[in-house]
């Protein structure tokens, strides 16, 4: 199973980045709101724990922790368990953005998240 899940991961074409559960943006989509697990410019896998139907297309709003929001859109790859999958095919998540998290996540402690701040 461990080699299956590398040669996954060394197939991708975009570096993705997996948020520990205490600093994880927020998607938008509609009044919804969902905890995004990992991120690529081209990607996102996102948790959702209620039951809810996507369409094939979806458009929604990622906030980050330092307050950016940005707009994507793209379709719904897979469902499962609790996790969803989707392809960023029209708006991806622009590059130095992409940088900028492996910045935050460079330098991030998880003491940093349990400090009352």
């Amino acid at each position: 199973m461990d080699d299956e899940h590398r040669n996954r991961q060394e197939k991708r074409r975009y570096f993705r980045i997996e948020y520990p559960a205490s600093i994880r943006p927020i998607l938008k989509i509609r009044k919804h709101e969902f905890e995004v697990v990992d991120i690529s410019e081209k990607g996102i896998r996102f948790s959702a724990d209620k039951e809810i139907k996507f369409g094939r297309w979806v458009t929604g709003n990622v906030t980050f922790n330092d307050g950016q929001a940005i707009g994507i859109e793209g379709r719904i790859a897979w469902k499962r368990k609790e996790s969803v999958g989707m392809f960023l095919t029209v708006k991806p998540i622009p590059y130095p953005k992409i940088l900028s998290e492996q910045r935050l996540l460079s330098r991030f402690k998880p003491e940093d998240a349990s400090s009352g701040g």
